[in-house]
């Protein structure tokens, strides 16, 4: 099979499988992770976690591999193999929220989870449930919330995908992962 580079060449040359993974190597270098700081500048630390690989990936997805409520990484490299980067750090805490529903479509499709968290339940955040969001990618239909610091949250609003709500309160520990059933 022949591949195509367009990399600004004119015409466009034709490689085989091999030679169009080391154009873009060359060309493209190799994968990046930022972090972004409190003065909302970006620092490059892919070779300080050690996910720096050469090559190029196709796509890159965010998931709870592991079942900790923290958010593992798996990268798929154009010509090599899936990486797969698991998040051990258990520095700053994340929940996560399943649907279960058996009105309208299984995983909750389209519903949006918002929860509310802090010492008076004033900080909140929302996710809308995906099946996909990216090229060449597949969301798990969950949606993970980073809590920082906090370890609580205490209200848990979902408005499902037919437009009724459900409210749930308590106390729903940071990682977890919480599947809500809907009858």
């Amino acid at each position: 099979m022949a591949y195509i580079c367009n990399l600004g060449h004119e015409p466009a040359p034709i490689y085989t499988k091999e030679q169009a993974g080391e154009v873009l190597r060359q060309t493209l270098g190799r994968n990046v992770f930022y972090k972004l700081n409190d003065d909302d500048t970006y620092d490059e630390i892919a070779e300080d976690l050690d996910v720096d690989i050469s090559g190029w990936s196709w796509t890159a997805r965010f998931a709870d591999l592991d079942n900790d409520a923290d958010l593992d990484i798996i990268a798929v490299s154009f010509d090599g193999p899936i990486w797969i980067y698991t998040n051990n750090t258990q520095k700053h805490r994340g929940i996560i929220f399943e649907l279960d529903d058996h009105k309208a479509n299984r995983a909750g499709i389209g519903s949006r989870i918002i929860i509310h968290y802090g010492d008076d339940g004033s900080s909140h955040q929302i996710r809308e449930i995906k099946a996909s969001d990216g090229f060449l990618s597949y969301d798990a239909p969950r949606a993970h919330f980073g809590l920082g610091e906090h370890s609580v949250v205490s209200r848990v609003e979902v408005i499902w995908s037919t437009g009724e709500k459900s409210l749930l309160t308590g106390r729903f520990r940071a990682g977890h992962r919480y599947k809500i059933e809907r009858t």
